[in-house]
């Protein structure tokens, strides 16, 4: 009796790795800086308390930052291991959904510093969107994915 790994694909021989499995790493690194990011600003927040409420907003800031990304992060590390037609448009939806909260958070942070509640301006998202184009193209055309998640994913 053979059994096939959640890594491996009879079909094609194309099974679950190359940028697939990199994808992944990176989603998994991602998330696991967002957690440790999230788990270090409100001790800092607490130690600063009283002292300077301009590192207050800015450790807010911060957080609002990184805490929508760290989870949509999990939300894409954790699926792409289901072997599903479906998990590439979900994968997309995901990223979709982190590229406007992104979006969102550069705004209202941007309009904070414009106003002079926060010190730092933000980052551009122009990373986010690199990523979204190259890892969307990437899900669409890849022989990988439609060999691991089905022909017509």
């Amino acid at each position: 009796m053979q059994t096939t790994s959640v890594f491996e694909s009879k079909e094609s021989g194309l099974g679950y790795g190359g940028w697939l499995r990199c994808f992944r790493v990176f989603n998994g690194i991602n998330w696991g800086i967002g957690v440790l990011v999230v788990l270090a600003l409100p001790p800092l927040f607490l130690l600063t308390w009283e002292n300077n409420s301009q590192n207050d907003l800015n450790l807010i800031a911060s957080l609002v930052r990184f805490i929508p990304g760290a989870v949509i992060s999990f939300l894409i590390w954790k699926s792409l291991l289901m072997k599903s037609d479906k998990v590439p448009s979900k994968i997309k939806w995901l990223m979709r959904i982190d590229l406007a909260l992104s979006f969102v958070a550069i705004m209202l942070i941007y309009y904070l510093y414009m106003r002079g509640y926060v010190s730092e301006k933000p980052a551009p998202i122009l990373f986010g969107i690199i990523y979204y184009v190259v890892c969307s193209s990437y899900f669409k055309r890849s022989k990988r994915v439609a060999s691991y998640y089905g022909v017509n994913s």
